[in-house]
């Protein structure tokens, strides 16, 4: 199949999808907060329900959107988020058919990484007094930072060593990016049309070459014992 590289296009939606994933997280989170400090008040808040102010609904949120936005609303559009509809490329299966929302849910590492933080809920001090719970709780925060950056990394790197700009994400997804306007069948008719015009240049320059066949349709004369000069000597 004919594909241009599309490599800069998919670096550049991707750093803009995350942009704006990031600033719907926020919106999100503050907004769950903000319902839950209303309705407690500011000044009642303790350390213990921090957890439910805080970071569970940043969790929340990061699960719920990542969903959303890298996994549903693909499969709804064309293999297209946000700014993969405006820098004109989409994802598709490996046989470059429509891409399923399991497809899309296994190359959705935002959503596999917001899996991860979760993970961070159950190193959540009971007792923020207590030296060892934080640190632990801080140390887990670390390590699932570390993860998740070296996940992205390694995601950017495989995208741009690959040619045809083919991530770890969409090898295990069997999935791939074309341009927007990328239609399966009009590939393929352009295909058989390219190989029928190869076949005519192939043709006329086979009628057009003196020596193509000179020789190859003449019969050999069988020698006769007459014609023989040492027949009779």
């Amino acid at each position: 199949m004919r594909n241009k590289d599309l490599r800069g296009e998919r670096v550049v939606a991707a750093f803009l999808d995350n942009l704006m994933y990031s600033v719907l997280t926020a919106i999100g989170t503050l907004g769950i907060s903000a319902v839950s400090i209303f309705r407690i008040g500011f000044d009642n808040i303790t350390e213990d329900q921090v957890v439910g102010i805080v970071i569970a609904p940043a969790i929340v949120s990061t699960l719920v959107l990542a969903f959303l936005y890298y996994s549903l609303i693909p499969f709804l559009f064309n293999g297209q988020t946000l700014f993969k509809k405006v820098m004109k490329i989409k994802v598709v299966s490996h046989d470059y058919e429509k891409a399923g929302v399991v497809p899309h849910t296994v190359r959705n590492f935002n959503l596999w990484i917001a899996v991860a933080s979760a993970a961070m809920l159950f190193y959540i001090p009971s007792d923020f007094n207590v030296p060892e719970q934080v640190i632990r709780f801080t140390a887990a925060t670390y390590v699932i930072g570390i993860v998740t950056t070296f996940i992205q990394i390694i995601i950017l790197v495989t995208v741009l060593a690959s040619k045809e700009g083919i991530g770890l994400h969409d090898k295990l997804a069997k999935t791939r990016i074309v341009h927007q306007t990328f239609d399966l069948l009009s590939e393929r008719l352009a295909e058989i049309e390219s190989m029928k015009s190869w076949v005519e240049i192939v043709d006329a320059v086979q009628e057009e070459d003196p020596w193509g066949n000179k020789g190859e349709n003449k019969e050999k004369k069988p020698v006769e014992e007459d014609e023989d000069p040492w027949a009779r000597r």
